[in-house]
């Protein structure tokens, strides 16, 4: 005995050509929807979440500190006196030349110029002299004067401008300048330091110092 089925089918042209009120979503209305809340969320997610000014900084100081400690080491071992220029925005290895008689930009893939990452700005502060004896860095550019025919004599005491000589000096001996790095952030008022002894060795200032071995203070 045949048996006849009645209704509408999802395939039937009923079910094809029903009015938009009485179904779901047509394909092209999520399309929109889904191309609206992307486009939404593109600009609210980064005001939501926000930059990391800490880590941001953390991060540029860990190159910095590298480049500082690749410097040392450049000059120990080969055996050449290393400086570095500083501007707000970049750090330049540079070593003195025999024949040209002055700094020049390294030659060597193991220690380039890095630029800081927008919109961080490097400070630095030199030691202060205690006496009237030269500095390092005094001691370095006068070298570097009279072998270009400068009048020799005591060096100038005056700290060299930012824009015409390098800050920043590793000598062959394991001697460095002494200084104090700053990377600053727009953003977060606190600054994140790195500070280069007298032997060329680089820390942070800031983070607890490490208990030595034995010396276990029970109370």
């Amino acid at each position: 005995m045949p048996i006849s089925v009645t209704g509408t089918s999802a395939d039937s042209p009923d079910s094809m050509n029903r009015r938009p009120g009485e179904s779901g979503f047509t394909l092209l209305e999520i399309l929109v929807v889904v191309t609206l809340v992307a486009g939404i969320a593109a600009f609210v997610m980064p005001a939501l979440l926000g930059s990391n000014p800490g880590k941001e900084q953390r991060a540029e100081a860990d190159r910095v500190s590298r480049l500082l400690t690749l410097a040392s080491d450049y000059s120990l071992f080969r055996g050449q006196l290393v400086a570095l220029a500083l501007t707000n925005e970049k750090i330049t290895p540079l070593v003195f030349d025999i024949g040209e008689q002055d700094f020049v930009e390294v030659d060597d893939q193991g220690l380039r110029s890095i630029t800081l990452a927008e919109p961080l700005q490097l400070e630095w502060e030199l030691d202060a002299v205690q006496s009237d004896e030269p500095t390092l860095a005094q001691a370095a550019l006068a070298v570097r004067d009279d072998k270009k025919g400068d009048k020799p004599g005591k060096p100038d005491l005056e700290q060299p401008e930012p824009d015409e000589d390098p800050q920043l000096f590793f000598f062959p001996s394991g001697e460095a300048t002494e200084a104090t790095l700053m990377l600053r952030h727009p953003d977060n008022p606190e600054l994140v330091r790195l500070r280069l002894d007298a032997m060329g060795r680089v820390r942070d200032p800031d983070a607890p110092e490490r208990q030595e071995e034995g010396d276990d203070d029970l109370r």
